[in-house]
């Protein structure tokens, strides 16, 4: 939320119809893009920390504990890869030329 104050909607695609930004302070694509970094970097930061603690877990759990998780594991790891798939078959149709 705190980037839209610093982005300013009309500047990123007059074609569209024009939408009032209530939150827009200043339009300064710097500090917009310096937001992005930090909540990005953010991001990273809690998805290493949630992968160390789930870990952890994993290291520390009984083997019934193990034994009842794993299918979410393999569950989740399956919907990664085929996502990830779906994702590349989407990239390549997008930038395939026109025939």
């Amino acid at each position: 939320m705190s980037e839209l104050a610093f982005l300013d909607t009309h500047r990123i695609s007059p074609a569209h119809p024009p939408s009032l930004n209530l939150l827009l302070v200043r339009d300064d694509p710097r500090v917009f893009a310096a937001l992005q970094v930090m909540f990005g970097a953010v991001g990273i930061a809690l998805g290493v920390v949630l992968i160390g603690v789930v870990i952890a877990r994993w290291r520390s759990g009984s083997p019934a504990y193990r034994a009842a998780v794993a299918p979410l594991w393999i569950a989740a790891l399956r919907y990664r890869v085929a996502r990830a798939a779906v994702r590349n078959l989407d990239d390549r149709d997008r930038h395939r030329p026109a025939r």
